[in-house]
């Protein structure tokens, strides 16, 4: 069963199964796209309580492209909020933009147009990340003009 957290407008949600599925975002926006699109899947948006009545069904958590939208505080108190609600060993896949290795690059033009103001470089993402997760691999993947950090592990 997967938490799709910061699912957007859906555009990921497809890829799993729909009575196997729960996406959460901030957006109300976004979760009534999501909602239009993808008929039959289930959105909440992130307030209190969001995982009510999912909290022993979770066994993956999808997260792509969000935490660089998250303060360190932000994304320490979510997984602190995981940790609690769910079961231990929860699996994770993470997938984050790189901080650019050039200010004067299409990729650093194109990560500012996203707003994400926390981007990080893959050690800082690994350093905050290993406070909160066990992770099991991690590596850098180039994709389009620029490069993801990809994680995979689980709640400790």
């Amino acid at each position: 069963f997967v938490l799709d957290f910061g699912c957007g407008a859906g555009f990921f949600s497809k890829l799993f199964d729909k009575n196997m599925y729960l996406g959460i975002d901030i957006n109300t926006s976004f979760i009534n796209i999501s909602k239009k699109k993808n008929k039959n899947y289930k959105y909440r948006i992130l307030k209190n309580n969001y995982l009510y009545k999912y909290e022993r069904k979770i066994n993956l958590i999808f997260i792509n492209n969000v935490l660089h939208h998250l303060t360190d505080k932000q994304i320490i108190q979510t997984f602190k909020y995981l940790n609690m609600k769910l079961k231990k060993k929860t699996k994770v896949f993470i997938i984050e933009p790189l901080f650019p290795k050039s200010f004067f690059s299409l990729e650093f033009i194109m990560k500012v147009m996203d707003i994400g103001n926390n981007i990080k470089n893959k050690k800082n993402y690994l350093k905050l990340l290993n406070k909160i997760l066990k992770i099991e691999r991690s590596f850098v993947k180039k994709v389009g003009i620029g490069s993801v950090l990809i994680i995979k592990g689980h709640l400790k």
